[in-house]
Formats: C-alpha cells, sequence, structure tokens
C-alpha cells in the first residue's frame, strides 16, 4: 500500500515567494488497485505523483511505501518498486532499437544475457509487439512508443506504477491500445496510480480522488462520480454527453438508474420503464 499521511509541498517563486503545490494530503491507494486522480490544470496532480515515486521530496508529511517512509528507501530498491510514466513517450525511451531500449532498463539489475533476452521476448509477446523487435523507435506509432515506455518499466518487475496523462498525445487508436495495455497490467496484479483528464481513463478505476488547488476534495468510486456532472466539469473532466442527458431525465422525475454512461446502458435503462 502507499499511504500518503499529511503531505504538503511548495515550490519557490521567481522571487522567492513560496507558490503552494499540494496542501495536507491524506490518501491510501491499496496494493493491487487502480486509483484515478483527477484534477484541472495546475491541481498539483504531476506534482503528487514524483512525489510518489521520490523525484520530489514533499515541504512536509510523509509518503509511505509498504509501511516504509520513502525517504529511509535504497533508491536501487525504489526504482525495482514504484516507476513514473510521462505523458510524451519520447521523454523516456532512450535506444533507437526497440530490443535495445527493454534491454536497458534490465542492464542494472545483474541479468545475464539469455536471462534479458528471455525477458525482452516475454514483455514483446504481451505487448503483441514482437514483429517489433529489431524496429527503430521512429517507425512507431504514438501508442506504441508509450506501451514500449510502460513495458521499459514493467519488465523491471515494479509493483507500482504512476501514469501522468499517458494518452494526453495520442489519437483515438493509440488511446485504446495504452488503455487496453494498462487494464490488462491491472488485471495482472499491478497497482496503478493513474493522473487522469479524459472521462475514459475513470472507467476502469477502483478509486477515483479529486484533487483541486493541491488539495483533496472528494474521494469514491467511479459508480458515484457518475452521479456528479457537476463536480466533473469543474475537475477538469469533459463529461460524456449521455451522462448529462441521465442528470436532465433524473431532474425531471424520470427514474433512470445509475451506473449508466453509455448509449447502451441508457437504451436498457428505458427499455425498463416502459409499461
Amino acid at each position: 500500500m502507499i499511504s500518503l499521511q499529511r503531505v504538503s509541498h511548495f515550490y519557490s517563486g521567481p522571487c522567492g515567494q513560496k507558490i503552494l503545490a499540494l496542501e495536507d494530503v491524506n490518501l491510501n491507494i491499496p496494493r493491487g488497485s487502480l486509483t484515478a486522480i483527477v484534477g484541472p490544470n495546475n491541481s498539483g496532480k504531476s506534482t503528487l505523483g514524483q512525489i510518489m515515486v521520490g523525484l520530489l521530496s514533499p515541504s512536509s508529511g510523509q509518503v509511505l511505501i509498504e509501511g516504509l517512509d520513502l525517504a529511509h528507501w535504497d533508491h536501487n530498491l525504489l526504482t525495482r518498486t514504484i516507476g513514473l510514466i510521462f505523458s510524451n513517450p519520447e521523454d523516456q525511451i532512450v535506444f533507437p532499437i526497440v530490443e535495445d531500449d527493454l534491454a536497458f532498463s534490465l542492464e542494472s539489475l545483474a541479468m545475464d544475457t539469455l536471462q534479458i533476452e528471455k525477458k525482452v521476448a516475454d514483455i514483446l509477446k504481451f505487448l503483441d509487439m514482437e514483429e517489433y523487435r529489431h524496429c527503430s523507435i521512429h517507425q512507431l506509432s504514438g501508442g506504441q512508443k508509450q506501451k514500449l515506455a510502460i513495458a521499459a518499466m514493467v519488465i523491471r518487475g515494479l509493483r507500482y506504477l504512476v501514469l501522468d496523462e499517458p494518452i494526453s498525445h495520442l489519437d483515438a487508436k493509440g488511446r485504446e491500445e495504452v488503455l487496453t495495455l494498462i487494464k490488462s497490467l491491472h488485471q495482472a496484479g499491478g497497482t496503478i496510480i493513474y493522473l487522469a483528464q479524459r472521462f475514459e481513463e475513470l472507467v476502469m478505476s477502483d478509486l477515483v480522488v479529486a484533487l483541486v488547488s493541491g488539495r483533496v476534495v472528494w474521494q469514491g468510486s467511479f459508480w458515484e462520480l457518475l452521479e456528479r456532472p457537476e463536480d466533473m466539469a469543474q475537475w477538469g473532466i469533459e463529461v460524456p454527453p449521455i451522462v448529462r442527458l441521465v442528470k436532465i431525465l433524473q431532474d425531471k422525475g424520470l427514474a433512470v438508474a445509475h451506473p449508466i454512461y453509455t448509449v447502451d446502458h441508457l437504451v436498457a435503462a428505458l427499455e425498463k420503464l416502459k409499461p
């Protein structure tokens, strides 16, 4: 489990003033869960993600991973336990060839060549990208590049993965590919912390956390979130028309039950209302 206890963080402004990024954040992320963290621009999501993986130290408060204060973790062990994926995959890809980039992630783990080759082959099979093993990075699509960046972390055996808006630079096909991969990693037992900006990213979550101006203002399930379309809009999430329509129907007294976020869901709910 990851536990944040009264975590606050300040940046220094250009004139030395303190700029608040996070304030008194308390949050527990269970092992094996998929937690989506939402919030408008400048809400503190990225700062929170960097603090969880040890790239930033909180100004006050504690971050505990499996009961141990992050400040006391051995750096090498920490990088084999938790990792961060940025929104732009090219910020993390190091080598120009697919297999070389994956192998590089393992070279610090004291594995022999045969072990590395097997792990690279296994992860490419899991990604359904075996044919791209010797491919140049620039020949990959945006979705494939992001899948590779994620795989370069996962191949190290991480137990926790923090993703900072990983589909924000992708087209519809790439977004679907990456979300399918993340869902598979979660189903395989991985703990996912997903810093989100799109409604489609929330559907697979166990817990949704809303962050506004550096403070946690709401926590609940995805199904509970569907009942708060006005809040979703304020938290930077574009609310699907179906969710808005359901709220309008309910406000007019029509007994349309949640959860509904697709046309098929709505049609099924309306069918049940037929006399």
